[in-house]
Parts: C-alpha cells; sequence; structure tokens
C-alpha cells in the first residue's frame, strides 16, 4: 500500500468522471444534429451504453482487454473475470501509485464512449433491442481486443512498438471504421437524399461539443495515470489542438465562401481532439498546434466529400473520428519526443523512422479488423433479428414509435408568461383543426398504418359514423397499439382488435391556458375534441402544432401593431 499516492488517486477519480460525462455530452452532441422526432432515441442509446458496458466491463471486458495474453497478444484471458484479483492495492504494470480497480473504472469509461461514438452512423433507424445486442456483441468482439493489442503489457502492436498515450487507435480508429460498415450495411435513412433533415436543435450540439471538449481533460491528461508533469503536458496539448481543429475548420468555410457555422465550430474543436488523443503525451505545444490544424482541414473535406457520396453516415461519424483518429495515430510517428515521455519514442522528424512504421501498421490492422467484425456483427443481427425498425415507425420517429415518449411535449409552455398573455382568452374552437382523419372499427389495420404515414399522426380517432352524419367518438388507436402488431398479422387485423377506448378529449369552449397544463401534466401532445355536451361528438382535433401555430400567428400580429 506504500507505493500509492493520494495526489494520483484523486486525479484519477476526477479524470474518471470527466471521462464519463463524455457520454450523455455524445447524447446532446448527436441529439441536437438529429430531427426533432428522433432526439430522445439518441440520448438514450448513449446512457444504456453507460450502463450496459458498465456491466459488461466488470464482468469480462476488462479482463479480456488487460489480463495476461490467451493467445498470442490477440486477447486477454478470463483471469481477471468478474475482477477475480483486481483489487485495492496498485499493479505496477499498468499504474503503480493507484489502485487496480481503480485503474479498472478509468478504462471503463473508454469502453463505454467508444460505441456511443458509433451511434452516429446509424441514427433514426435501428431497433431498440437490436442496438443494445450489437453494442454488447460489439465492445465484446471489436473493442476489447483491439484495447489489448494496443494497450496490454502483452498486445502484439504495443510490443510491436505502436504508440497511443488515450485512444486514437483504441477509441476514434475503431469507431470510425466501424461506423463505415454500419452505414453501409444498415442503409440510408428513408429520404435521404431527397429531402432536408436539418438538425433541429444546434444549442444542444454546442452544449454536448463543450461538454466533451471539457471532459477531454480527464480522457488525455487523465491518462498520465496521476498528477504529474506528463499530465500537464498531456493537457496543455490537448486545449492547444482544440483550439487549432476549429479555428481551420472555419478556415476552410471561409475559403469555400460558406458563412462560419457555429456547428462546424464545435465539430472542428472535436476534430481536433480527436487528432491529439493518441499523441497528447508525445509532443509538444507546438507539433500538437500542427496535428490539430491538419484536423481541421482533413475532417472538413472528408465531411463534404461524404456529403457528395451515397452513403448515410448521419452525423460524420468516419469523417470527425475515423479521419481524425487515423491522422493522429500517423502523427506520433512524425511528431512524437521521448525527451517529452520517456516511455515513447522519438518520431520521423527528430530521426526515427520505425515508429511511422509501427503506427501504420496499428492504422491498418484496426481498420481491417474492425470494419470487418463489425460488418459480421451487423449481417448476422440483419439475418436473424433485423436492424431497422418498420417503416411507419421511421417516420413516425423513434422518441414516440420506440420509447413512446416526446421531446418537446408543449411549445408554449404553461409556464412561459409571454405565451400566457399573447393566448389569454384564446379557447379551442379558435385554433383546433376542424378537418379530422378518422377511421372505424371495421377498417383494416394498413389503413390506419397508411394514414399514419400520410400524415405523420401518431394518434387517430375511431369513430361511428351516425345517420345524423356525425362522428361519435369511440376511442383512439396510437402508433403504440400498431407496433404491437407485426406486418404480417396488420392484413387480417381490423381497428376493433386493437384500439384503446379510454381517450382523453378536449371541449370547445376549454381556454388554451387549461388545455396547456392539462396537456403537460398528462404527457399529451394532441386530444380529440368533442362537444360540450358530453356527447361524445367528434368535432375536430387540436394539437401541439395547433398551440404553436397560434401563438406564432397572435404574436406576430402584436409585433405589427407595435
Amino acid at each position: 500500500m506504500e507505493s500509492l499516492n493520494s495526489g494520483h488517486i484523486t486525479w484519477i477519480l476526477i479524470s474518471t468522471a470527466l471521462v464519463m460525462l463524455m457520454t450523455p455530452a455524445v447524447g446532446f452532441f448527436y441529439g441536437g444534429m438529429v430531427r426533432q422526432k428522433n432526439v430522445l432515441a439518441m440520448m438514450g442509446q448513449s446512457i444504456i451504453i453507460l450502463a450496459l458496458i458498465s456491466l459488461q466491463w466488470v464482468l469480462i471486458g476488462y479482463s479480456l482487454s488487460f489480463a495476461k495474453s490467451a493467445f498470442n497478444g490477440l486477447i486477454g484471458s478470463l483471469d481477471w473475470f468478474a475482477l477475480q484479483n483486481v483489487g485495492l492495492t496498485a499493479n505496477t504494470d499498468y499504474a503503480a501509485t493507484i489502485p487496480h480497480l481503480l485503474f479498472m473504472l478509468f478504462q471503463c469509461m473508454f469502453a463505454v464512449i467508444t460505441p456511443a461514438l458509433i451511434i452516429g452512423a446509424f441514427a433514426d433507424r435501428v431497433k431498440f433491442d437490436t442496438f443494445i445486442i450489437f453494442t454488447l456483441l460489439w465492445s465484446t468482439l471489436v473493442y476489447d481486443p483491439v484495447a489489448h493489442w494496443v494497450w496490454a503489457t502483452d498486445g502484439w502492436l504495443r510490443n510491436l512498438g505502436s504508440l497511443d498515450f488515450a485512444g486514437g487507435t483504441v477509441v476514434h480508429i475503431t469507431a470510425g471504421a466501424s461506423a463505415l460498415a454500419a452505414a453501409l450495411i444498415i442503409g440510408k435513412r428513408l429520404g435521404f437524399g431527397e429531402e432536408k433533415m436539418p438538425a433541429h436543435n444546434i444549442p444542444f450540439t454546442v452544449l454536448g461539443g463543450a461538454l466533451l471538449w471539457f471532459g477531454w481533460f480527464g480522457f488525455n491528461a487523465g491518462s498520465a495515470l496521476g498528477d504529474s508533469q506528463l499530465a500537464v503536458q498531456a493537457a496543455v496539448t490537448t486545449n492547444i489542438a482544440a483550439g487549432a481543429g476549429a479555428l481551420f475548420w472555419i478556415i476552410m468555410s471561409r475559403l469555400a465562401k460558406v458563412k462560419p457555422s457555429v456547428t462546424g465550430i464545435i465539430i472542428g474543436s472535436v476534430s481536433g481532439l480527436v487528432a491529439i488523443t493518441p499523441a497528447c503525451g508525445f509532443v509538444s505545444p507546438v507539433s500538437a498546434i500542427i496535428i490539430g490544424s491538419i484536423a481541421g482541414i482533413l475532417c472538413y473535406l472528408a465531411m463534404n466529400w461524404r456529403g457528395k457520396l451515397d452513403l448515410d453516415d448521419s452525423l460524420d461519424v468516419l469523417a470527425c473520428h475515423g479521419i481524425g483518429g487515423i491522422w493522429g495515430a500517423i502523427a506520433v510517428g512524425l511528431f512524437a519526443e521521448k525527451s517529452i515521455n520517456s516511455a515513447g519514442a522519438n518520431g520521423l522528424i527528430f530521426g526515427n523512422w520505425t515508429l511511422l512504421g509501427s503506427q501504420l501498421v496499428a492504422v491498418l490492422a484496426t481498420i481491417i479488423y474492425s470494419f470487418l467484425m463489425t460488418a459480421l456483427i451487423l449481417f448476422v443481427l440483419k439475418k436473424t433479428i433485423g436492424l431497422r425498425v418498420s417503416v411507419e415507425e421511421e417516420k413516425a420517429g423513434l422518441d414516440i414509435s420506440v420509447h413512446g415518449e416526446e421531446a418537446y411535449i408543449m411549445l408554449p409552455l404553461g409556464d412561459d408568461k409571454n405565451a400566457l398573455h399573447v393566448l389569454a382568452g384564446i379557447k379551442v374552437n379558435d385554433v383546433m383543426n376542424k378537418k379530422v382523419r378518422t377511421v372505424n372499427l371495421e377498417d383494416n389495420l394498413e389503413i390506419v398504418q397508411e394514414l399514419m404515414l400520410e400524415k405523420q399522426h401518431f394518434a387517430v380517432p375511431v369513430v361511428n359514423l351516425l345517420i345524423s352524419g356525425q362522428k361519435e367518438l369511440l376511442g383512439i388507436v396510437t402508433i403504440q397499439d400498431l407496433r404491437q402488431v407485426s406486418l404480417e398479422e396488420r392484413k387480417n387485423l381490423k381497428v376493433k382488435d386493437i384500439y384503446t377506448k379510454e381517450v382523453k378529449t378536449a371541449y370547445p369552449d376549454e381556454t388554451i391556458h387549461d388545455l396547456i397544463e392539462r396537456m403537460q401534466e398528462k404527457q399529451i401532445s394532441n386530444l380529440p375534441v368533442i362537444q360540450s355536451d358530453g356527447s361524445k361528438i367528434l368535432i375536430g382535433i387540436i394539437s401541439k402544432t395547433d398551440l404553436i401555430l397560434a401563438y406564432k400567428k397572435i404574436a406576430a400580429a402584436d409585433l405589427d401593431k407595435i
């Protein structure tokens, strides 16, 4: 116990927390880039990875990655299965001044964030259950072996002389190569190349990117495994490269006569962070500027090149993490200095060409293995349980069709004093939609499916047509009801077999203020409107979209009067 250092322990505990924060930060970063109907799905995927891989790592992942090799430096043994012999004393092979258990936890956060990076490649279209199984298999069959190759004491790439200070090869190249395989095998989003799919919340993306930059100090400086001079070196080079990446991304934008977008600034900083990751503990600040600058240029060009291809790597994981990681690994072979880190080696610029050779071997081996193994995993899942959600689920969005939730239930909100003022005195009858598409009990479910696809409705009223021509509300059929039935079964089943009889309703003389509070409380996005006499006669429907349009129309009219 005498070898343990309290300062080192404290710093690695903090660094572990910083790296943990990066995974939900990825959720915000990606969540802001997708359409509104899929933001919760992106965030949910990042959080479930944190839960899933935390358990996988404890049971087998850490042992497969760092235990003594079971086969010629390719994969670890199960000597540390379920953390056997991993305790509060130090393991001098990896970190001589902190408990072995803490080293394990720190490395766990790297194993967590890596599959989280890949989700950007198949945003908006993958089954949640399939995604969980894929993540478990990918971490076990791709991440753990590559981590062993590069970081284990007897890993074959480490013994070849390859250097990766904080995960350029293990994290970013594996994610980039796997993202390419995923985009090719899973296929494009519906409407890709035919309709615009704009980022719905750029502030989310900026927040996520800023949190990533913040967490990267733990990612890179924490990889020094102590509060040492080397940690300071890694922190400095990390920050410099991020700044250089952002700056040169914007320079490239201006040279292309494109407006300097805020999204571009934050993506440029991430590209610089990716590239410096393998090099941060081996290179000087000046070299970090060069590495970050070139990363900004290369990732910008790669993203624009991908945009011209018929490849739906939805959030450009390959362009940012793949290309950035490859450049960063090669840059180690060019700019590394043994005077900075005695455990490293000199790069080509300092007279040693062999390190560059080792880096190139590591890059190629990681790309080929990650791509092929990911492709194999996805091929097997595609042939067994399927990869993609149904067409109607994808069109409706994964938030509502898979998770049964919406990110933005109501706008304006009941707490918005300005909105309440603008909508004061407005009643449901003033803003409701009186043209309602409905179904009856005997309609086939395929009709419901077509209606939902056509109108993008999450719920369709079920009615009985009276002799008077009025429609009596019987219930509602939702997309959640529909997705409980297979595509084959929908050909034979009718609305009466699945519809929900209990349904919340609104009344025409109800005030918007009361309605907003009720819809927020019940987490409802639209309501059928029935006659106030309680006769269940359907006269319209009111949705959050109707309320938003009413708010904007009235607010705009008020501004015109000023």
